[in-house]
């Protein structure tokens, strides 16, 4: 299967990064460990799977990765959810077109 992602939702998993960096050396300057340590688990994946990515590894991110960082940051993920959206939108799109 060819890449899945389109101009969106690259755009979608660039701006969760450039905000986890933000938070990760807000979290850093306050003496935050665990937070940095959530949002750098939470965006690991998101630079391969920029370079390529299957409905498969989209599905991961959103069902696994997003659920458990949700857990653990709490009113934090809210910022998210614009671009999270985008991304259940394409999971969306993709899973009805294999139907």
């Amino acid at each position: 299967m060819d890449d899945i992602l389109g101009h969106e939702e690259r755009e979608a998993l660039l701006r969760i990064l450039q905000h986890s960096i933000t938070l990760i050396r807000a979290f850093g300057w306050q003496k935050r460990p665990d937070q940095c340590a959530n949002e750098a688990d939470h965006i690991q994946n998101i630079p391969s799977m920029l370079m390529y990515s299957t409905l498969d590894r989209l599905k991961y991110y959103m069902d696994i990765e997003v659920r458990l960082y949700v857990l653990k940051a709490g009113d934090w993920s809210t910022d998210y959810e614009p671009f999270w959206a985008v991304l259940r939108s394409r999971i969306l799109s993709l899973s009805e077109a294999d139907d």
